[in-house]
């Protein structure tokens, strides 16, 4: 059975995207740290350099994030409620999620990440993810794309946000 030329370019292009997706999907390493930059204001340098200022009102207005998790091997999906600057574990699939920052109207300016207001214009959770202790994410996942938190096994989406 001989292919039509357009049907080898469609399938040529897609395992083109999925190779430039696989690459934009590496771990990032290190650890947050958390350094004060005034009394007024939070600040923390995440591992790829990158400065969180958020004002005391934002970082005091949100409780938890609702991460949902998809699980690409059986298509099953989990939710799980992580308290900002905490974590939570789960046992199916076997994975400890963590949100150290919540940024609701995320926005970067001159390398720095900071909320544009309190309002959840544009909402973003740093994610960091260990499978048996070993860290298999570390990035933003956005509330209002379903592209981010891409994992070869996992994807992580921004459900919901809760308000203290």
């Amino acid at each position: 059975m001989r292919r039509r030329p357009e049907t080898m370019q469609i399938v040529v292009s897609v395992f083109i995207c999925c190779l430039l997706c696989s690459g934009c999907s590496r771990q990032e390493s290190g650890k947050t740290q958390n350094k004060a930059s005034a009394p007024t204001k939070l600040s923390h340098y995440s591992s790829s350099d990158l400065k969180i200022d958020l004002t005391p009102d934002v970082t005091k207005s949100w409780k938890s994030v609702r991460i949902q998790i998809l699980d690409k091997t059986n298509f099953l999906t989990s939710e799980c409620d992580v308290p900002i600057g905490g974590a939570y574990q789960l046992s199916e699939p076997s994975l400890r999620i963590e949100a150290p920052v919540f940024v609701p109207d995320f926005v970067m300016r001159n390398g720095t990440i900071t909320s544009q207001s309190n309002q959840l214009n544009n909402p973003a959770v740093k994610i960091v993810a260990y499978q048996q202790g070993k860290q298999i994410f570390n990035g933003w996942v956005y509330g209002r794309s379903q592209e981010t938190g891409m994992h070869p096994r996992f994807r992580f989406m921004l459900a919901d946000v809760t308000r203290k």
